[in-house]
């Protein structure tokens, strides 16, 4: 504290030339600057100010289409083998299209009608009609993310189970059964094969 003291007084008993109260203004407004960037609050949303980048939502939707399936693809395998005489499962599910998101709009509408006399038998009608809507972001403005009010997950198109125990008619019933049950899918689009010993 003693040193910055000491610079203090060097600072103020330094010549009294123009030149160097010039001088000495510039530094305490550099010095008043540096103190403001230092203090000015700092947002820790890092997507404020910045214009929000086209991301390729074909791949972003297939990359959910995908996992969604494969995840689905697993507990579907975990559950099938634990089917009495099913043994091991392999399982393959198709879809039809990709994930959708629905996003939020602030919609407005208005309607106006103005009716004008000219005289008794001559009237003029002009009618008004106005509709907008705007997306929701989450922060509130165009530099957030838009509000998903619900997304729909891709339709299942068919569903495929190669098992141990497919040669039973009865392990086929069940595993078809339970299937259709757990997708809500036609009896038509699910399909029950043997596995092979190999």
């Amino acid at each position: 504290m003693k040193q910055i003291s000491s610079l203090w007084h060097s600072f103020r008993k330094s010549g009294d030339g123009e030149k160097n109260v010039r001088d000495r203004l510039l530094l305490v407004v550099l010095a008043g600057l540096l103190l403001l960037v230092i203090i000015w609050p700092v947002s820790d949303d890092s997507s404020e100010g910045k214009v929000p980048e086209k991301s390729d939502t074909s791949s972003n939707q297939t990359d959910v289409s995908g996992n969604y399936t494969s995840v689905m693809e697993q507990r579907l395998k975990a559950i099938l083998e634990n089917v009495d005489g099913a043994g091991e499962v392999q399982v393959m599910i198709t879809v039809k299209g990709t994930a959708e998101q629905v996003i939020e709009k602030d919609e407005s509408y208005s309607e106006s009608r103005n009716t004008q006399n000219e005289n008794e038998n001559n009237s003029t009608v002009s009618d008004s009609i106005s509709r907008s809507e705007s997306t929701v972001y989450h922060n509130g403005s165009s530099g957030g993310s838009p509000y998903v009010v619900k997304e729909m997950l891709p339709e299942v198109e068919g569903i495929l189970v190669v098992a141990e125990g497919a040669g039973d008619e009865t392990v086929v019933n069940e595993i078809t059964y339970a299937v259709q049950v757990l997708f809500d899918v036609p009896v038509h689009k699910i399909k029950v094969a043997k596995m092979s010993s190999r």
